[in-house]
């Protein structure tokens, strides 16, 4: 069974890649940024 959540960010900046790039995911969990 496999979830999925798609979050559409407009306009990020760096820093919003950044810290998304910093989250401290469970494991099993991925995520991924498509720019």
């Amino acid at each position: 069974l496999t979830h999925k959540r798609v979050i559409d960010i407009v306009d990020a900046t760096s820093k919003t890649v950044q810290e998304l790039q910093r989250l401290n995911l469970s494991a099993g969990v991925d995520i991924e940024i498509k720019l």
